[in-house]
Formats: structure tokens, C-alpha cells, sequence
């Protein structure tokens, strides 16, 4: 009985250094790099392939040490979603202008992607993002859209916002873009990357 009380107390006590351990691996595999203007191997929507601009030339956002921040990816890790990626890009379009003459049109991307490890907790995941990205504007414009490329489609449009929270299998996505192309062409690029994590 004494060894079985042994066994089971340094069970606990390497699951508990494991717990421990845990953030602190997390903030190692943490990584931020500057998107180059080229493709890249990650599975994150393109602002270019949203655009289709040849006049469009990348937005200096804001600079920390050698990396251009509002034009950056960062990868991460958990357990529940070993691959993880945020990324920010920024555009302008000189001699185009927003329709209210704010300024010089300057579109841009933001987006969340999800490898998880469990197909069936995508929904939930969806759900929230949804809470977070949400969590100061009501949710009457979100849609949920059925899509044979999709096992969860929720879209929010408005004049220059479009907003896709998507999964399909293994892949969650959730996709902000800012600018005047549309649905259609943000839809269509979302389905071509989710492609590449879901499976």
C-alpha cells in the first residue's frame, strides 16, 4: 500500500511540475516575425489576395526593435491547439480615397488561426471568438451562414468592416478585414487557407 501511495504522490507532483511548466513553454514558442511581401508558408489570408491592387504598397503601422508591427505574424502553442497564428497587415492606396474623404484608402487584415487538436471543439471556439471580438458591439449583424466548404460559418458585414469566423475540421479562423473589396473575394480566400490546416 505504501508504494501505491508513492506512485501516486509522484504522479501528482510531475503533473504539477508539468502545470507549472506549461505557460512558461508557451511564452518560449512564442514568435513574431515581419510578414515579408511575398507569399509565406502560413495559412493566413493575404491582404494582396484580398486587394488585387497593383498600386497598393504596404502601411508602415507602428515599429518595435526591427519588426513592423502593423505587418507581423506571431506563432504560438498549446496543448488544445498546437498551432496557433496571429497576424496584422496593413495597406494604402495612394490616389484612392475612403468614400467619406477620410483620407488616403488604406485597407488592412487581421487574423486568428486554429489547428486544433479535437474537431469537435471548433464550434465552441468559434463561439469564443465571437464573445471576444464582439465583446463591445451587439451581435445582431453576425450571420450564420450554411457552406458545404465550412462545418461553421458566421459572417458580420458592414460598409468597410467584414468580419469571418470559420472552421472546418481541425482549423478555426476568425478573419477582420477593413476596406471596400468584397464578401465574396474574402470568403473565397478564407476557404483556400482553412483547406491547409483543417485536415
Amino acid at each position: 500500500m505504501r508504494k501505491v501511495n508513492l506512485l501516486i504522490s509522484n504522479v501528482f507532483i510531475v503533473l504539477a511540475i508539468v502545470t507549472a511548466a506549461i505557460p512558461y513553454i508557451q511564452l518560449g514558442m512564442k514568435e513574431t516575425l515581419e510578414l515579408p511581401t511575398n507569399d509565406i508558408d502560413v495559412p493566413i489570408v493575404r491582404l494582396s489576395d484580398i486587394e488585387q491592387s497593383t498600386e497598393m504598397v504596404r502601411e508602415k503601422a507602428s515599429t518595435r526593435g526591427d519588426i513592423d508591427r502593423g505587418n507581423s505574424y506571431t506563432y504560438k502553442w498549446s496543448i488544445m491547439a498546437p498551432t496557433q497564428y496571429e497576424a496584422r497587415e496593413h495597406g494604402i492606396v495612394y490616389g484612392e480615397e475612403w468614400n467619406d474623404a477620410s483620407g488616403v484608402y488604406s485597407p488592412s487584415t487581421y487574423s486568428k488561426v486554429y489547428k486544433i487538436i479535437f474537431p469537435s471543439v471548433s464550434e465552441n471556439l468559434v463561439d469564443d471568438l465571437i464573445e471576444w471580438h464582439d465583446m463591445f458591439e451587439g451581435k445582431e449583424k453576425l450571420l450564420k451562414v450554411e457552406h458545404s466548404s465550412f462545418d461553421h460559418l458566421i459572417i458580420k458585414e458592414d460598409d468597410e468592416t467584414k468580419e469571418i469566423f470559420a472552421a472546418k475540421g481541425k482549423g478555426v479562423m476568425y478573419v477582420r478585414y477593413h476596406g471596400y473589396a468584397e464578401m465574396d473575394i474574402l470568403l473565397k480566400n478564407v476557404e483556400q487557407q482553412i483547406r491547409l490546416i483543417g485536415e
